[in-house]
């Protein structure tokens, strides 16, 4: 039994709405090439399960790519956890390649351990910002949002 793809798209909506309404510019930046990554992965995947899924392949690459520019110049460590599961989701793919007696069914539900792994990783970046922003206007009204100043 496999988890309903209404769930996937629930989850992904609520990472990403989060990460873009509370997140800070890494978590925004993450959450844009995510959503650049899932959409080339609805217009470029193959329907014959049994293929290796070389759209998707090429989307978690860019994906990837993506989010070591993103490494490299941050200094938070959740970025780190992100590339590792989309390198993950690049292995698998690569794994698939290389040997065809992988089963579909194995091949599919690791792509989708690693898609939610990744966004896990954006959430808590997500909220890691948030409170750390929060933490900040406590011990600084003046800058808080909204807060006037004299």
């Amino acid at each position: 039994m496999s988890i309903p793809h209404w769930v996937w798209l629930a989850v992904m909506s609520a990472i990403l709405g989060a990460a873009l309404w509370k997140g800070g510019p890494d978590e925004r930046f993450a959450a844009v090439a995510f959503l650049a990554a899932w959409a080339a992965t609805v217009v470029f995947r193959d329907d014959q399960r049994n293929n290796p899924q070389w759209g998707i392949l090429f989307a978690d690459i860019g994906l990837f790519v993506a989010l070591v520019v993103l490494v490299l110049r941050t200094d938070r460590f959740w970025p780190i956890w992100m590339a590792g599961f989309e390198l993950l989701s690049v292995i698998t793919h690569a794994g698939r390649i290389v040997d065809r007696n992988v089963g579909a069914w194995a091949y599919i539900t690791a792509g989708q351990i690693w898609g939610y792994l990744t966004l896990f990783a954006l959430a808590w970046g997500t909220w890691a910002a948030w409170r750390e922003r929060q933490l900040i206007d406590k011990a600084d009204p003046a800058r808080a949002a909204g807060a006037t100043r004299r």
